[in-house]
């Protein structure tokens, strides 16, 4: 039986009597502002009669078509969905990030720490977005969710940040990562200027697949799925011999020496490790192409969460069973020096190799998410509606490419760890206010469809640990957390503008 919260208005936009609904006419500024009819003033959680803002039926200034949006194409299955959550998270993070982890909270147990803490974290954070999801089962993720309950304001915030920075800085950076192994792989003596021509030249590439269709942007990930699950199996397969060998390192007689007393420097740490897991909740941007959303979310979340962690624990081990803390620190391209010190030369250019495909895949990932975002901002209003058209393939193109050109600009003046902290504290005070609002809607609207509840303790604990990273961030980079809190105020004055003048 189809769900009742599948949006019957997704599927069309006008009424029987073939009049398109109050509701789509209305301008963006009519609604934000409070304007218009009465059900402008309605709560979103009508959900049956007011769900739409994000999916309305309309063509935009040039008449391209976006009839229906992409909620109508429900193309994403269960293991699409998995792949996609896991092709997100395991990508350059945790070939990039051991070094940052370590190097900040000093010992070999102190970083299995981080890394546990990190995954955990994150489960729980995407526990309560599967619940949301369910409730809201529209595309857009975070924007979706904090326009319902908090406002319009709140949602054109994030969509403001996360179009403008989170999004492409992320693409941006994930390019780096598979630029440099490439560049080291292929060169004695790599050039900076040679890793940003190539990182270019990958997004422009991912940008292409995911303007040609959908469907060849699944297939592609699922195929690069199996490449990174593969080179990670195989580097835990390598350490575990090495170790058991006892040529390795024997890191465990001092597991906790020189291990961090700071606050500051476990909370940088746990933003490295957390942005190696970054994109456990891009399963909430598709939510409405998910053929069965009600069954297959919280399948998606809990069977690809612990495989996630899993593998990001064993390769660590696999690292500090191979090199040493000393090497681990001064490598960011770790697993280049791990293939070079298992096989020679050879090994490091195959793993490198894998890791660029990894890389590839996250980022091909990234794209797709990030497209159905810039999408249902347009939808909403939030951007201008050119973006929300679709090609003639059925693909969100114009989305794709500002992403494309918005990611070029950050790799070409952009640096790794200044974006990977300003991408956590922004990144982090969305996702704050996005799980609070799971305990928000438990007492303010407790009849609402559930299909999926959450442990009522776990939004709780993710609230603590973000305001806890928020806090201590804030101490420990003032410059990049200063930046981050001035970028989203800025949207505030552009919110009034667009109210006022519109786009």
């Amino acid at each position: 039986m189809k769900d009742s919260l599948e949006l019957a208005s997704l599927a069309s936009s006008e009424d029987a009597d073939g009049s398109q609904n109050e509701w789509s006419r209305q301008s963006p500024r009519e609604s934000s502002s409070g304007r218009g009819d009465e059900r402008a003033s309605l709560s979103a959680f009508d959900l049956e009669d007011h769900l739409l803002p994000l999916s309305s039926t309309h063509e935009d200034g040039n008449g391209a078509h976006a009839a229906g949006g992409l909620e109508k194409f429900k193309h994403v299955g269960f293991l699409s969905g998995f792949g996609f959550v896991v092709s997100l998270q395991v990508g350059g993070g945790i070939f990039s990030t051991p070094s940052r982890v370590n190097v900040h909270v000093g010992s070999v147990g102190a970083s299995l720490v981080v890394w546990l803490v990190s995954g955990i974290l994150v489960w729980t954070g995407a526990s309560s977005y599967a619940e949301l999801g369910g409730a809201i089962p529209l595309n857009g993720g975070e924007q979706a969710y904090l326009q319902h309950i908090y406002g319009d304001l709140a949602g054109f915030l994030y969509s403001f940040t996360a179009v403008l920075v989170l999004k492409p800085s992320s693409a941006a950076i994930i390019s780096m990562i598979c630029a440099d192994y490439v560049n080291r792989a292929c060169f004695a003596d790599p050039q900076p200027w040679v890793s940003k021509g190539i990182a270019i030249v990958v997004i422009v590439l991912v940008s292409a697949i995911n303007v040609v269709g959908a469907r060849s942007a699944t297939r592609t990930n699922n195929v690069l799925l199996f490449v990174k699950l593969s080179a990670i199996l195989g580097v835990t397969v390598a350490g575990l011999v090495v170790m058991a060998s006892g040529r390795g390192q024997q890191w465990t007689a001092g597991i906790w020496t020189n291990t961090a007393t700071n606050g500051g420097e476990w909370a940088i740490a746990l933003y490295a490790g957390l942005w190696a897991f970054d994109g456990w909740n891009n399963a909430n941007f598709i939510v409405a192409e998910l053929r069965n959303a009600k069954r297959d979310l919280p399948r998606i979340v809990h069977s690809a969460m612990p495989t996630v962690i899993l593998a990001y624990i064993l390769a660590n081990i696999a690292f500090f069973s191979v090199l040493t803390l000393e090497e681990i620190d001064s490598n960011d391209a770790i697993a280049l020096a791990f293939g070079r010190a298992i096989l020679g030369g050879l090994g490091g250019t195959l793993l490198a190799i894998a890791v660029a495909l990894s890389c590839l895949g996250a980022l091909n990932s990234t794209v797709f998410t990030a497209a159905r975002l810039v999408h249902a901002s347009a939808k909403q209003g939030y951007l201008p509606p050119f973006f929300a058209a679709l090609s003639r393939w059925n693909t969100p193109m114009r989305a794709v490419l500002l992403q494309m050109v918005l990611a070029m600009v950050y790799i070409i003046v952009g640096t790794f760890e200044p974006l990977v902290t300003f991408y956590g504290v922004a990144g982090y005070f969305f996702y704050f206010f996005t799980v609070l609002a799971v305990l928000v809607l438990r007492f303010t609207r407790p009849e609402l469809e559930r299909p999926y509840r959450t442990w009522i303790t776990t939004p709780i604990i993710f609230c603590c640990v973000a305001l806890f990273l928020l806090t201590r961030g804030v101490f420990s980079a003032p410059v990049e957390a200063l930046c981050a809190g001035a970028f989203i105020l800025l949207g505030v004055p552009i919110y009034y503008f667009r109210m006022s003048y519109g786009f």
